[in-house]
């Protein structure tokens, strides 16, 4: 039996993920990524519809998309806005999908162990997990090693979660799901 791969466009938005994870780290030619995430950022900034973040993305995006990646959460955590975080956060990723496509969305959360407790970090974690969107399944984080400070993947975690990114991507694009909580 003869698999032939397409190429599959892939649009990652959201803090800071691509290279930090490892998914360039190794060839994957089946897989273009549109590199659009930006570190630091929020998720009222990637919703706001004033906002360079989202136009770029959308720019970007223009030739089409065929699996988004979005990872995002951890500053907003930071400065204490898991109350707003789930509106905007769904919003965004409509608003996304209403501009390039009504495509699968995999989207990475916090490790269950990442600052338990801390209230922001429970509420967005609990609205990346538990978003109310179809066609959308989490990357399993379970088990990444982290650097000293305990919130950033070291160079092999960074590197498992770019293999069990591009699993994911390659389950999604062939029907497939990889892992959903």
């Amino acid at each position: 039996m003869n698999v032939i791969f397409l190429t599959l466009v892939v649009l990652v938005v959201g803090d800071s993920i691509g290279e930090r994870y490892g998914i360039h780290a190794e060839p994957h030619p089946e897989v273009e990524l549109i590199r659009a995430a930006v570190g630091g950022t929020t998720a009222q900034q990637w919703a706001s519809t004033n906002g360079p973040f989202f136009a770029d993305a959308v720019a970007q995006a223009t030739g089409g998309v065929d699996v988004i990646v979005v990872s995002l959460g951890a500053n907003d955590s930071t400065i204490g806005r898991g109350h707003v975080f789930p509106a905007q956060y769904v919003a965004f990723i409509a608003r996304l999908r209403g501009q390039v496509g009504n495509v699968p969305v995999i989207a990475i959360p916090f490790p269950a162990d990442w600052r338990v407790g801390q209230r922001h970090v429970e509420l967005i974690r609990a609205a990346v997990c538990e978003a109310p969107l179809e066609s959308y399944t989490l990357v399993d984080v379970a088990g990444l090693t982290t650097e000293a400070d305990g919130v950033h993947y070291d160079e092999e975690g960074s590197r498992e979660l770019g293999r069990r990114i591009i699993a994911q991507i390659m389950g999604t694009a062939r029907g497939m799901v990889v892992y959903i909580r």
